[in-house]
């Protein structure tokens, strides 16, 4: 950990939680757009995920130069949940935000959640992102164009058709709910970690509010993780996600097979897209989930299905549960 003494009296309006991994040529544009907030009352924290390049010799130059910033030390890495679940449980901010080392966030972000949070006295508060491309054109990241409260419930049910961003950046958390032992981190888990940890923490909330306003902006590269290869490390990650997901929305909601399983399809068609037909069926296979009624009756019956029953997802479907 850096050399900074942590008053536990010290009352801080947030805390940033950024996990650190082979990000050199990013963490600083990141770290720069935190200092830059309209909002002052906060501490970042930096988790050092143990990556290849000099992302924490960055990361202590910064740190060296503003005591708000802290940074904690690795022997391992073990993920950005897990990475992010550390900086979680030593946070002092009355909320906790998320940001990753290659995104910004706008500087009235802090100011603009942190004030919607004390004034609706919400557990969590989501805003709009922006997703920004190499040739610096921008789009809505999964806009939800409302403002207001929203029924924990709702959330649930749109996190069954994925119409909710999983994610946990963009958000702004009550600390004493991230701070809370139900909510665990999964070690290892490269994709589909945003999801799992924000479930978590979705369950423990009363007040959800949303806001029509970008609070966050994601920068997205040719080398990003989702234009990678799918290794069988991903293939696991996204298989235990998608268990967990299921599992949590049933205790949630009930019985939601039917609307689920078209979503998984939907997915599972656009996985097919992007990766090969191996990876693809091995998703499938390694997951229990996939493996039921509902997927081979949709098989014959959801239109979607039908209309690229001669694509690569299609015979993938065919061969596993025909």
């Amino acid at each position: 950990m850096s050399d900074i003494i942590r008053d536990s009296k010290v009352t801080l309006d947030v805390s940033i939680v950024i996990p650190v991994y082979n990000v050199e040529n990013y963490i600083g544009r990141c770290i720069e757009s935190i200092q830059k907030q309209s909002l002052k009352n906060w501490e970042l924290i930096l988790v050092d995920d143990c990556g290849s390049d000099n992302s924490m010799s960055v990361v202590k130059k910064y740190a060296a130069k503003d005591k708000r910033i802290i940074y904690l030390e690795s022997k391992s890495n073990v993920g950005p949940m897990v990475a992010r679940d550390r900086g979680s449980k030593i946070s002092k901010g009355s909320y906790v935000t998320y940001v990753d080392g290659d995104d910004t966030i706008p500087e009235d972000a802090l100011e603009t959640l942190y004030n919607e949070a004390v004034s609706s006295n919400a557990d969590i508060v989501v805003g709009e992102a922006l997703r920004i491309n190499e040739d610096g054109s921008t789009k809505p990241f999964m806009s939800q164009r409302s403002n207001g409260l929203i029924r924990k419930r709702d959330v649930f049910e749109k996190l069954v058709t994925r119409s909710f961003p999983h994610n946990v950046c963009g958000k702004l958390f009550r600390g004493d709910l991230v701070r809370n032992k139900k909510v665990s981190a999964y070690e290892g888990l490269t994709n589909g970690e945003d999801g799992y940890y924000f479930v978590q923490i979705l369950r423990l909330a009363e007040k959800i509010k949303l806001i029509d306003k970008v609070v966050y902006e994601y920068w997205t590269y040719s080398s990003s993780s989702s234009h990678k290869k799918m290794t069988e490390q991903m293939m696991q990650s996204m298989a235990i996600y998608e268990s967990f997901l299921h599992t949590i929305l049933v205790e949630e909601l009930g019985n939601i097979d039917e609307e689920y399983n078209k979503t998984l399809c939907r997915t599972l068609y656009n996985i097919s897209k992007v990766y090969p037909y191996e990876s693809a069926k091995s998703i499938l296979e390694n997951n229990g989930i996939y493996v039921n009624t509902n997927i081979r009756r949709l098989i014959k019956d959801f239109p979607l299905l039908k209309a690229i029953k001669y694509s690569l997802m299609y015979h993938i479907y065919s061969k596993l549960f025909a």
